[in-house]
């Protein structure tokens, strides 16, 4: 903080710009948390032991959501449970020993992007996607074709999402080559915990942070 407070008071001096101007400039940065529990963690036990036998999930990929820090003032998560679809306490998982976290870095921009998706999904009062689940789970084990012939089949484009689609769709709006060309309706959290590292690794996110379970 001391740092960008000399380089605002060297910039104003020396170059005289406005400090309106100098922070037009600065590439304003924010971050957001993915997450991923096990099946201990998902409130619907059943359902996570399934997502996480079909995606082979042992570890930590049974369900995943995203925790912004600050939506129009309020922190907040956005998941798919068999509940529903939308926004849940930002808290929700604290102190949950089987959950990973990976903390990301955005630029406001794409901050703003991916909130905009988070709340047009929250209002879009979609129901729990069962089918996605399945369509994931065979992708995951018998290929990607197959999985999205199955989506396909399953009608999986309605009004209904599963927490990994969720997760991949508000991804995409900081990361388009976030499983580039492959169907979210097919995803499951163990393929997109592994994508957001490789993304990670190659440059196209910028993971600042990773919390394992204990």
């Amino acid at each position: 903080m001391l740092i960008f407070i000399y380089r605002l008071f060297l910039t104003v001096i020396y170059r005289r710009k406005s400090i309106l101007q100098y922070l037009s400039e600065v590439n304003i940065l924010k971050t957001f948390d993915a997450i991923f529990v096990t099946p201990r963690g998902f409130e619907h036990e059943v359902a996570g032991e399934i997502i996480t036998f079909v995606s082979h999930g042992e570890k930590f990929c049974g369900h995943s959501a995203i925790r912004f820090p600050d939506i129009d003032g309020v922190p907040k998560m956005i998941e798919a449970v068999t509940a529903g679809v939308g926004f849940s306490p930002y808290d929700k998982y604290d102190g949950e020993p089987c959950m990973t976290v990976l903390t990301i870095e955005v630029t406001d921009e794409q901050y703003s992007a991916m909130v905009e998706e988070a709340k047009r999904i929250d209002a879009g009062d979609y129901s729990y996607g069962w089918k996605e689940c399945a369509a994931g789970g065979i992708a995951d084990n018998l290929g990607e074709t197959i999985g999205e012939a199955v989506s396909f089949i399953l009608h999986c484009e309605g009004n209904s999402m599963d927490c990994s689609e969720v997760y991949t769709r508000i991804i995409r709006k900081a990361c388009v080559r976030f499983l580039d060309g492959y169907d979210a309706n097919a995803v499951t959290p163990e393929r997109a915990f592994k994508n957001t590292l490789i993304q990670s690794v190659a440059g196209n996110l910028k993971v600042v942070k990773v919390s394992y379970p204990e």
